[in-house]
């Protein structure tokens, strides 16, 4: 099953990693095309893309870890604005996570705020199939913003 921008998975952004992650695999995934090269990660195709509308503050931090009830593995993410067909770079991360082996990209750019911004992820290499997790959060969100 192709994923792509336009059929993202939606994310609702938490307080923390915790409060809302989404559990993904890359098996079946399939190569994107038209979104610019990632630049980061070892990327070799194989994405799985998600997505999240901006806090209003224009803080939000994507993160991706291992499934504690999967396996481990390795993997890369990069964040986009824009539309589908015209999407522009925002970042590329492979190992910061705690997890050690996956990505986390924190984005506080007020001219973001309210809009869809697109997260692509993959395993390294994409020659293994891995299980995990996605999630989006911020810091500055409190109750009143749920």
């Amino acid at each position: 099953k192709k994923k792509k921008s336009s059929g993202a998975i939606a994310l609702t952004p938490g307080v923390v990693f915790t409060d809302n992650p989404v559990v993904g695999t890359n098996e079946s995934a399939t190569t994107s095309s038209g979104a610019p090269a990632p630049g980061c990660a070892s990327y070799s195709g194989g994405d799985m893309w998600y997505s999240v509308v901006v806090p209003a503050d224009g803080n939000i931090t994507l993160e991706m870890n291992s499934n504690p009830t999967g396996g481990g593995g390795d993997a890369g993410a990069a964040a986009y604005s824009g539309t589908c067909g015209s999407l522009t770079l925002i970042s590329c991360n492979d190992d910061d996570s705690d997890d050690g082996l996956y990505p986390i990209i924190s984005i506080s750019n007020p001219a973001l705020a309210g809009q869809t911004i697109y997260l692509r992820v993959w395993e390294y290499g994409n020659d293994a199939t891995i299980n995990f997790q996605v999630s989006a959060y911020s810091a500055t969100l409190s109750v009143e913003d749920f």
